[in-house]
């Protein structure tokens, strides 16, 4: 078949011109390139398009002619050792039975080596391939997948955004998964076929010749493109520059003048740096991005700025505007257009509107004209670690005008408090001696007013408090829950789920156990101490014991509380260990019945619930000892009041004067009582900060800093580059050297037994681990140095043991608070195959779940699950285990409609039959990847897979 090229013959490049020629390499091997030649010169360098291995053909192509600038031709060279047989493409078409494997192998090659050139990539909307065609009316791109598939009936189509795809209704287009071709318009008769097919009907020869052409044709638009890339380039560095510079002179400027700058300021930013001013942080405004879909912008601003945000309701029944919350994002009703809301100094929102620049104060009439519902902003911690000081900010943030209030509010509190006192002296000094009748009458109606006054004054109090503590309490629990869900997997690998959650909200148990006595007992004894000092305007001894004494029971109430620390904080870290156990406990039940477990589970039990109980019992018996000592105190004033009064040097005091100190005095002793009967809710403080610092010592990786990339839209590509992973840093390897490549669009299955390292592996593709060694690359960017929180918001995960959160289905898919729409849950219902059965409820999407989905089957939970992973159209799906509850029919179904998904999956499975379709399987073992290839080449090789097989059959 031809002529031997000699190995000796070309040791330089040589052309390989000729549509109809072709070559095959009998031995060693041939790099092929892109040559740009003009009069014999060759006046670019050589690009690299595929290199030919032993047993594979070349085929020929004529230059394509440049006008001036000379042609574009295919070039070969020959590595060391390598020999050709030079042959026609139509003899090789009737002569060799395996052509059409090698077309698809020389197309996809020659088509990898322009694509890769072309920036950005669009992703797929939809995939053909060989019998399927999907209706292309409402997609725009449309790639190829399961090898090579040749395409025709294409109208008003261009070929990798570059060159017309439609010459002739009736030319054929081959596709690739790296290549694309963009329609428009009615695409009612395209059919799809094989390189065999072609080669039955005759046609191969002269597909491939009219592709040769096109891809040459889209070879020349590209490098003209990347000409006009580098001069705008060129003119964009200039522009920079230039830029830079005028933007230097305009903040000198700004030093001596005020510009209007701020009124380019869209409404919507200029709204929410309202809010953020008032909650104190600062909205990071991300660039728009086209290939983005046109989701809520809050939503997307909350996310770049690392803010959590949630729709509230405006009810105008509860009078919401005379509230006193957390600033808000809100819109009118008509125009749509964004206000800020924020709560007034005295307890009224205050509406700031960007388009008129006024503030109105919200009334009735104002609210109405509002829409229902508006968006809160959670301020979180910071990024850095957390000290008390940070908590207390965010505590007491916006809190300035209660303050006063309380302290006001306490100050007149004390005051009444004396007024008993201070009559007590008047009375018995004055008004008895006096016979006065109508003063006497006149002391008791005072003594009701301000018995009335101090009423509510301590109502005033008491609920501005609970105001503070509510407020700063839910403010302070939700950015501990926020910043718990930011921790990396490291910070909490230590800990236990149960042990956790009960960390997080140990800022609310605390106010429940606090709330009110503990800030109610202190605030009696500081507001008191001042006015102890206007004993001294009675008498200075007394005074003097008074104070001496009030000391010494805080002394003794801060020593009980010292002492109780120890066992406070023993009790609080034995009763999470409690939680986190029994969290498991309950998860692990089953399991635990089956082996017949229960008693040493029962015993385990018992151990913690010991040292809990211990420490109980010891915080509960100096509890009752400080109650004790601190109730006798005022007895033990009393007496020593009488004794200084016996003992004063300088004669007896009078009546009044001694009744006066007396009374205020025991007022004061009886809040130390008080207060030593709370000595535990005190002495729980510093413990439960102690809870705290596992949470606030991590510090977060800071995805607004220059070192990490921001993501986009991303295309789908997945690689593991020669991966090494283990769980602890001196533990046994879980992956060793893994790697593995997903082009976009491409169904990769990963195999292997329990424990092979499947699950481990999609933790480190999600960032949820990082590799102690090796690199994880989405789109060939290394995900150490990007975002990936918002790499996670672009990929559709399902992972084993999945479970519903409480609420309906139309929540456990869209989820709460999105942008998703009921009918963007039907759709994916429908690709999960979960549709008809949802039809089948009496409420359809509004079906309630129940705590456990006890309504649900496993299948139906799966389902769910899945479509919630694909109701946001993600670039990637993951699937560890999804379909393992599911019937061979179901499981086939949705198999179907995930195939047939324009992104890249990524499946970990242990039903093989589910895989069958896959366009590449890697098998693992040990932690290694031990085979890779489709199902068809790993069933037929001898290894793991076929041990995989053989344990399902049987």
């Amino acid at each position: 078949m031809g002529n031997i090229v000699s190995r000796d013959t070309h040791r330089a490049a040589f052309p390989l011109a000729g549509d109809s020629s072709a070559w095959r390499v009998d031995s060693g091997a041939v790099d092929v390139f892109f040559v740009h030649v003009n009069d014999g010169i060759v006046n670019a360098p050589y690009k690299h398009v595929l290199r030919a291995a032993e047993g594979q053909v070349i085929f020929g192509i004529d230059p394509l002619d440049l006008g001036d600038d000379g042609q574009l031709e295919l070039w070969a060279k020959g590595l060391p050792g390598f020999s050709l047989h030079a042959t026609t493409v139509g003899e090789l078409i009737d002569r060799d039975d395996a052509v059409a494997a090698q077309v698809d192998q020389w197309i996809t090659s020659f088509t990898d080596s322009v694509a890769r050139d072309i920036m950005p990539v669009p992703r797929a909307d939809a995939f053909v391939s060989l019998g399927h065609v999907p209706d292309l009316q409402a997609v725009k791109v449309v790639s190829a997948r399961g090898g090579v598939v040749w395409l025709s009936g294409l109208r008003a189509a261009s070929y990798l955004g570059l060159v017309d795809a439609t010459d002739h209704d009736a030319d054929w287009l081959p596709l690739t998964l790296q290549s694309w071709v963009t329609v428009s318009g009615s695409q009612d008769t395209v059919v799809a076929a094989s390189s065999a097919q072609l080669h039955e009907s005759g046609t191969l020869e002269e597909a491939l010749g009219k592709f040769h052409r096109r891809l040459l044709d889209a070879e020349r638009v590209n490098r003209l493109l990347e000409v006009v890339d580098e001069a705008n380039l060129q003119m964009d560095r200039s522009t920079r520059r230039r830029e830079d510079e005028e933007q230097a002179r305009d903040e000198l400027k700004r030093l001596f003048e005020q510009t209007d700058s701020d009124a380019a300021i869209p409404a919507l930013h200029e709204a929410l740096n309202a809010v953020g001013a008032y909650e104190g942080f600062e909205f990071q405004f991300p660039d728009p991005d086209p290939d983005a879909s046109h989701g809520d912008p809050v939503v997307e601003i909350a996310f770049s700025s690392r803010v959590r945000a949630r729709a509230v309701r405006l009810d105008s029944v509860t009078r919401w505007w005379f509230g006193d919350n957390s600033a808000l994002l809100g819109f009118h009703s008509e125009s749509g257009s964004p206000i800020a809301l924020l709560p007034g100094r005295f307890g009224r929102y205050r509406l700031r509107d960007p388009a008129t620049r006024k503030t109105t104060t919200v009334t009735r009439a104002v609210a109405g004209k509002l829409h229902k519902y508006a968006w809160m902003f959670i301020r979180p911690l910071p990024e850095r670690p957390v000290k008390a000081r940070d908590a207390l900010k965010l505590f007491a943030n916006k809190t300035g005008s209660d303050s006063i209030r309380y302290a006001v509010s306490g100050l007149i509190a004390g005051l009444i408090s004396f007024a008993p006192a201070a009559m007590v002296a008047v009375i018995v000094d004055w008004l008895i001696p006096a016979r006065s009748d109508g003063f006497l009458y006149l002391a008791m109606a005072t003594l009701v007013l301000l018995a009335v006054a101090g009423c509510l004054v301590q109502l005033r109090q008491g609920t501005t408090l609970v105001h503070v503590e509510g407020r700063g309490a839910a403010r302070l629990t939700a950015a501990i829950w926020d910043r718990l869900l930011r921790l990396k997997r490291d910070d909490v690998r230590g800990f236990k789920t149960g042990e956790i959650s009960q960390r997080a909200f140990v800022v609310q148990a605390l106010r429940e156990n606090t709330s009110g006595i503990v800030s109610g007992t202190l605030s009696s004894i500081l507001f008191l101490l001042p006015i102890l000092g206007l004993l001294f305007l009675y008498d200075a001894t007394l005074a003097t014991t008074s104070l001496a004494l009030g000391v010494l029971g805080l002394i003794v109430v801060a020593s009980f509380g010292f002492r109780q620390v120890t066992w406070q904080r023993r009790y609080h870290d034995a009763q999470q260990t409690l939680a986190g156990d029994m969290f498991q406990f309950v998860n692990g039940i089953e399991k635990l019945r089956a082996t017949g477990a229960e008693s040493s589970v029962f015993a385990f039990w018992v151990r913690g619930y010991l040292d809990k109980k211990q420490a109980e019992i010891k915080v509960e018996r100096l509890n009752a000892l400080a109650t004790a000592v601190t109730g006798s105190l005022p007895m033990f004033a009393a007496a020593c009041l009488f004794a200084v009064v016996l003992m004063r040097p300088d004669g007896p005091i009078e009546l009044g004067a001694f009744l006066a100190v007396f009374a205020a005095s025991m007022t004061f002793f009886s809040a130390i009582t008080r207060m030593g009967g709370s000595v535990g809710a005190l002495a729980s403080l510093f413990p439960a900060y102690q809870q705290l610092k596992p949470l606030f010592d991590p510090s977060l990786e800071a995805r607004t800093s220059a070192s990490v990339a921001p993501i986009r839209r991303i295309q789908g590509e997945v690689r593991l580059d020669h991966v090494t992973f283990s769980y602890e840093e001196a533990g046994p390897q879980v992956l060793r050297d893994v790697s593995l490549h997903v082009r976009p669009g491409e169904f990769v299955a990963i195999v292997g037994e329990s424990g092979s390292g499947k699950s481990s592996l999609l933790r480190l593709i999600l960032g949820l681990e990082r590799p102690s060694t090796g690199a994880v690359y989405f789109d060939e960017r290394n995900l150490r140095y990007l975002d990936d929180l918002a790499l996670r918001r672009q990929i559709g995960v399902v992972m084993q043991n999945g479970s519903l959160q409480p609420g309906t289905i139309l929540q456990n898919i869209v989820g709460i608070n999105s942008e998703a729409t009921l009918e963007d849950a039907w759709s994916a219902a429908r690709k999960a195959s979960l549709a008809d059965d949802i039809r089948a409820m009496e409420m359809g999407m509004h079906t309630p779940v129940g705590e456990h989905s006890g309504l649900f089957s496993g299948g139906q939970v799966q389902r769910i699950l899945i479509a919630a992973a694909l109701v946001r159209d993600p670039s990637i799906i993951l699937l560890d285990e999804a379909t393992n509850w599911l019937d061979n029919k179901s499981q086939a179904e949705v198999m179907r409609s995930i195939g047939e998904i324009a992104a890249t999956r990524i499946v970990v499975a242990h039903r093989l039959s589910t895989i069958k379709n896959a366009d590449r399987i890697y098998v693992l073992s040990h932690g290694r990847v031990v085979q890779s290839g489709t199902f068809t080449e790993l069933a037929a090789a001898p290894g793991t897979f076929q041990t995989l097989i053989a344990r399902q059959v049987t």
